[in-house]
């Protein structure tokens, strides 16, 4: 009988291991130009590929954002500074992952009227 519970406990505590399970993440990322230098200010979006769900940061002065909270899923990374090209960037969140991003924007054109 004592077998039985301990086998009965054992399969109950194993069970419950995937409720254990990470559903979110914190994506951390460093925005720069294209000499690697940081970009302030920059707005940084994440934006569920197949929902409304929206995240959102700005740069610090070291061009580092952190966008905490984000569930598993694909995104979409839209990042845009003044004078500088928008980058969109696809990006996967997985069950117990803290991506880390490296996005260098591109000077944006100058168009002639």
């Amino acid at each position: 009988m004592r077998i039985f519970s301990r086998l009965a406990l054992g399969l109950l505590l194993a069970a419950s291991l995937p409720a254990l399970a990470t559903v979110f993440a914190t994506v951390h990322g460093v925005i720069h130009d294209p000499q690697h230098r940081p970009i302030a200010g920059a707005d940084v979006t994440l934006k569920a590929a197949d929902s409304a769900f929206t995240l959102t940061s700005k740069t610090n002065s070291e061009g580092e954002f952190d966008l905490q909270q984000a569930p598993i899923g694909v995104y979409h990374l839209q990042v845009s500074a003044p004078r500088f090209a928008t980058v969109i960037e696809t990006i996967s969140i997985a069950s117990g992952t803290n991506p880390v991003v490296h996005v260098a924007l591109p000077v944006a054109s100058l168009r002639n009227p």
